[in-house]
């Protein structure tokens, strides 16, 4: 069976050790979190501090292209993330408590907004950057506000911050992606289908926080479909599982023949001559290897359709293998959000699959 790679980067390997920022307000070191009030604002939404002459330049335009590059798997063009920036001068209390927020300053630029960011660093540290130009982040959490990522981005010369940018574009993304996921998963956990999550545990031998407002659509000795329909937009869950036979079953074409097979018994449409399937006209499905809390897994991403109807929208699934049991688990949700965006849908739906896991035997 295939193992995890060691090439998965850590966003805290590339953390700025030692390296600290000054900061009068809550959330320093020693200080409880719970005083802080809860972080706020759209799912999906990065908040950037920094200087109109950096946005405009080098450094806003890498920027740029690592948050606002095309989710995958849509179809509509959608960017990862919704960018808004600040200039350093009109952060105040109520920015503090966005969810996300990035804080950009180059040491080459001396206007008053920069040089305002540039304040946040210790003497100590900057020595220790002017030193070492491989510093170029440092993150922190529950900065300001409970719930909250923090990220500084700095550099010498804004080509040497783009440079570090553009290189490390996938772990800063990362980055936050990870954080909308954990505020989704936490958010399930709060208030979920109990009774559901419960019956798939003695059903599949497995553990998936159900989100709340799922019923149950239909269920086979292999098979069980979840849905929750809200006004026009429609969500479905549903895992299927089989034997662990060969590494092959991870391959694209495989789960795309699970999918198809799954979708033509089980899940239908109107009538029986429409049921769910993968479009495959275009080049729209995507796979990449992930660490699924410690076990090797596939994500898919792709379009489905409804055959004979005009019905269908974006799905995400993951394929892993229970090693203690043998067996082979798909678990998808697809979405119908017809007019609508489907970015923080779908986010909000691979968060409930990331709760995916097998119980110890």
């Amino acid at each position: 069976m295939k193992r995890v790679s060691s090439s998965l980067l850590l966003i805290s390997a590339l953390a700025l050790t030692g390296v600290s920022c000054q900061s009068s307000q809550s959330g320093e070191e020693g200080q409880s979190n719970e005083l802080l009030p809860s972080a706020k604002g759209r799912p999906g939404e990065i908040v950037l501090i920094m200087d109109s002459t950096l946005w405009r330049g080098l450094v806003g335009e890498q920027i740029r292209s690592v948050f606002q590059k095309y989710q995958v798997g849509l179809p509509q063009n959608e960017p990862l993330f919704t960018l808004s920036r600040v200039d350093p001068g009109k952060f105040n209390h109520v920015l503090e408590q966005v969810h996300n927020l990035v804080f950009v300053t180059t040491f080459d630029v001396n206007t008053p907004s920069s040089n305002r960011l540039k304040s946040f660093f210790t003497a100590q540290s900057m020595e220790r950057i002017k030193a070492d130009s491989s510093l170029f982040m440092y993150t922190k959490e529950d900065q300001f506000a409970r719930g909250q990522q923090v990220l500084y981005l700095f550099g010498l010369s804004q080509q040497q911050l783009a440079n570090h940018i553009s290189k490390n574009a996938g772990s800063i993304r990362a980055l936050f992606n990870d954080a909308e996921r954990e505020r989704w998963i936490s958010r399930h956990q709060q208030k979920s289908e109990k009774k559901l999550t419960a019956h798939l545990r003695q059903k599949m031998n497995l553990s998936l926080t159900i989100p709340f407002g799922f019923e149950l659509a239909d269920e086979k000795e292999d098979f069980i479909w979840l849905r929750r329909m809200e006004g026009e937009v429609d969500k479905s869950i549903f895992v299927t599982q089989m034997p662990y036979t060969s590494e092959r079953q991870f391959d694209l074409d495989s789960l795309i023949a699970i999918r198809n097979r799954v979708g033509k018994q089980y899940i239908w449409g109107s009538d029986s001559l429409s049921y769910l399937e993968t479009e495959l006209n275009y080049d729209t499905c995507y796979t990449r290897e992930v660490n699924f809390s410690g076990a090797y897994a596939v994500e898919v991403r792709g379009l489905w359709k409804l055959h004979n109807n005009a019905m269908g929208g974006p799905f995400v699934a993951y394929a892993v293998v229970n090693e203690a049991t043998n067996t082979f688990t798909y678990a998808e949700s697809f979405v119908y959000a017809p007019g609508g965006t489907k970015r923080e849908e779908l986010r909000e739906m691979e968060a409930a699959l990331w709760t995916l896991s097998f119980p110890k035997p």
